[in-house]
């Protein structure tokens, strides 16, 4: 008798499932309190068929899992493959794929949640710490992919959003020799980043098991194991108490309580974490990714950049005063060569020369931004150096503000270093970092 309550997707013939599926096939998961994802079965033709034919089928699959999960805690199984997706001129770069382009049509465009892994083929499982209690566990003879990190596909909003925040910490079910995850289970969590009361929780896990040589084999196991028909206790049961069953359970409640802390501290420390590491783009990344690091680099030492408005090209203006001081913000594979630099300088013409302030514009370099920073040639000739100065403009590569933030970080000290660079003529150097007073 198939099983109330359990939906298979791109697997057929399981006769303990209530119903199965096809890819494409439409079925309303609410109806369903536990769903088993064949993910292995979606093949790029698969994949290009469907969008073509409903360009909505895995965002509404998606919404509904959700909509189901955040309810009332729908159960989901993946059998997983590696990431495909039909755009193939970005998936050299995974990471931006996905936290870039959540638009892209992938065989996981179906879930809550993308998980991203490192194609390592491997056979030796650490069989004495496996979590997983399942005959599945027994079709498994190696793995094809490890974990290496999972990426947000709710598209959850919130009215009014000032920020949002998404988590999902994995629980390593199976682990190779040296512990990285083949199969594990995850919950996920979106909050406000300033409002904490605002949160949206999965309340049911997603399972991620690896492909097995019998996938059809592996689902039917999964349909035994995770899907027997189980006696309900009647309500009567509740007010019967086994010795010692009170204190279990308020010892269970004051851990959880103890973890939810440590977790709201954890999360704390990971958001300041993440604050810190990402001045490290100040050494590898270009365009508005650098614009926005060397912002907020700036802002440590009280120098303020702002956009511009629409129609005006500099990269960020400091304005103070009677000073109005175009920033020029640029990522390289080579050093500054005189047309990034008359750029700069061609935007004087309407720029009053400040009174406070002799730096009249300021060229950031992160120049050859692709090799480590102690191999980069120099960021700017001799003949570049003296065609600044004789604009007044500053020359600072983001190696150097790099450096400069590191001493912030470290000794909260860096006094009038405003006034020393933006009446800096030529290039910046950190020779007087050591000497915070001068």
């Amino acid at each position: 008798m198939a099983k109330t309550g359990v939906l298979v997707i791109g697997s057929n013939g399981h006769n303990l499932a209530e119903k199965c599926i096809d890819w494409g096939e439409d079925a309303y998961i609410g109806d369903y309190t536990f769903v088993i994802v064949n993910t292995v079965s979606l093949n790029k033709n698969i994949l290009k068929k469907i969008t073509e034919q409903s360009s909505d089928y895995f965002k509404n699959l998606r919404d509904q899992i959700v909509e189901v999960q955040t309810k009332r805690g729908l159960r989901l199984i993946c059998i997983t493959d590696k990431v495909i997706a039909l755009d193939d001129s970005v998936t050299s770069d995974i990471k931006n794929l996905f936290r870039e382009g959540k638009n892209k049509i992938n065989n996981y465009s179906w879930c809550p949640v993308i998980p991203i892994f490192e194609e390592t083929p491997g056979e030796k499982i650490n069989r004495k710490n496996i979590k997983l209690k399942s005959k599945y566990v027994n079709l498994i003879k190696g793995w094809e992919r490890l974990y290496l990190f999972q990426v947000d596909n709710t598209d959850i909003k919130f009215e009014k959003d000032d920020g949002r925040y998404f988590k999902a910490h994995p629980q390593y079910l199976i682990t190779n020799e040296i512990d990285r995850a083949v199969a594990f289970e995850l919950y996920w969590k979106v909050h406000k980043y300033y409002d904490y009361n605002i949160e949206i929780d999965s309340n049911g896990p997603i399972l991620f098991l690896p492909k097995v040589d019998e996938v059809k084999r592996g689902i039917d196991l999964l349909l035994e194991d995770y899907c027997k028909e189980e006696e309900v206790a009647p309500r009567w049961v509740g007010d019967i108490h086994l010795p010692g069953e009170v204190e279990k359970l308020q010892l269970m409640k004051d851990i959880e309580e103890k973890i939810k802390t440590l977790e709201d501290h954890r999360d704390k420390i990971k958001l300041e974490f993440e604050g810190i590491n990402e001045y490290k783009k100040l050494l590898y990344a270009k365009g508005e990714e650098l614009e926005d690091i060397v912002e907020k680099s700036f802002k440590l030492f009280d120098i303020e950049l702002k956009k511009f408005e629409a129609g005006y090209k500099e990269d960020r203006i400091f304005a103070e005063e009677d000073a109005k001081i175009p920033f020029e913000i640029r990522g390289k594979n080579a050093g500054l060569n005189e047309t990034d630099l008359n750029q700069l300088t061609s935007r004087f013409a309407d720029k009053p020369v400040s009174k406070k302030y002799k730096t009249r514009g300021v060229f950031v370099l992160n120049h050859f931004r692709q090799l480590k920073p102690e191999e980069r040639k120099e960021a700017f000739h001799h003949n570049i150096i003296e065609k600044a100065k004789s604009w007044g403009v500053c020359l600072i590569t983001t190696g150097t503000l790099f450096e400069l933030v590191k001493t912030k970080l470290e000794t909260e000290v860096l006094n009038r270093l405003k006034e020393r660079l933006l009446n800096t003529i030529g290039t910046f150097s950190t020779s007087d970092i050591n000497h915070p007073t001068r």
